[in-house]
């Protein structure tokens, strides 16, 4: 925003040109050639909106007064706007490329920079508890502070960062395996717990002139896998947090018994075992009937 100076004389009359233009920016792939312009403002207007420039770019301000008798001294100035967070890519769903029991794959897409090129792209893992549920139209709030998996269980931290990226490794749209037990730019992507619900994001980061920006958007959720058992023995996936119906259906196992079976099959154990026993006391009875007898007649003898 342009300011005139509030005490000025203007004998006749006063008019004041301001011309603009870009002449760096932060982030290399923004185009300044058609960052320019030039206003004209009357001797009693003291303000101008400048609408339309780019972040994290330089601009230089020239601000010429004239009158009747011509132009005076122009007055050059430079200012910097500030960065932009960069702009995630849109995500239609948060279903998983695929899941198993301790992994969540996803698919990661490179962020556009606005402002300042993009320093680094990091995975979050949080665990969802249905009391702090997000839902889907809640404005999201992205990590500023990492944290490890192994800080994060000393803190109990419902996140962690499972992994960071520099720019460079994402320069096209790539899966990539939550939970694969590697470590990546010295965060470890622990395995995740079958028995709990969690959501994964991903966020890109830009960093120029002291600023720190931010945007991040939840790319999948897990579903807690919770084993029930009740007449018949059966798997429950339970719902992450923030869902609104199942994501998956009731499977039975297929290696458990039913209750009937395994009472029969107690039932016959148990008679094998009463019928050795059997067979040993009546063993056991033979020997000492044939023992006494032979003792009584050596006697008689």
């Amino acid at each position: 925003m342009y300011t005139a100076p509030q005490s000025r004389s203007c004998n006749i009359a006063c008019n004041e040109e301001v011309s603009y233009n870009g002449i760096g920016s932060f982030d290399p792939e923004i185009d300044l050639s058609n960052q320019s312009g030039r206003v004209f403002k009357l001797g009693n207007e003291t303000h101008h909106l400048f609408v339309g420039l780019y972040p994290g770019t330089t601009y230089s301000f020239t601000i010429s007064a004239s009158t009747v008798k011509g132009y005076g001294h122009p007055v050059t100035k430079q200012f910097t706007t500030k960065i932009s967070a960069p702009s995630m890519p849109a995500y239609d769903y948060d279903a998983p490329l695929n899941q198993t029991d301790s992994t969540v794959t996803v698919l990661l897409k490179p962020a556009q920079s606005r402002g300042a090129p993009v320093s680094a792209y990091q995975v979050i893992v949080e665990e969802e508890h249905p009391r702090r549920s997000k839902k889907a139209t809640d404005v999201l709030d992205c990590y500023f502070v990492p944290i490890t998996y192994q800080n994060a269980s000393i803190s109990d931290s419902p996140h962690y960062f499972a992994a960071e990226f520099p720019p460079d490794a994402l320069q096209v749209a790539q899966p990539f395996i939550v939970g694969d037990n590697k470590t990546y730019s010295g965060y470890w992507n622990a395995p995740l717990l079958p028995h709990k619900s969690y959501s994964i994001y991903f966020q890109a980061v830009s960093k120029a002139n002291r600023e720190t920006k931010i945007d991040c958007v939840r790319v999948a959720t897990k579903a807690a896998i919770i084993v029930t058992q009740l007449t018949t023995p059966y798997i429950r996936i339970a719902p992450a947090a923030g869902d609104n119906q199942l994501t998956g259906g009731a499977t039975r196992k297929p290696s458990a018994e039913e209750p009937e079976k395994q009472t029969d099959h107690t039932v016959k154990i148990a008679g094998v075992i009463a019928g050795i026993l059997l067979f040993v006391i009546i063993f056991l009875g033979i020997v000492l009937v044939m023992k006494k007898r032979y003792v009584l007649d050596n006697r008689q003898q």
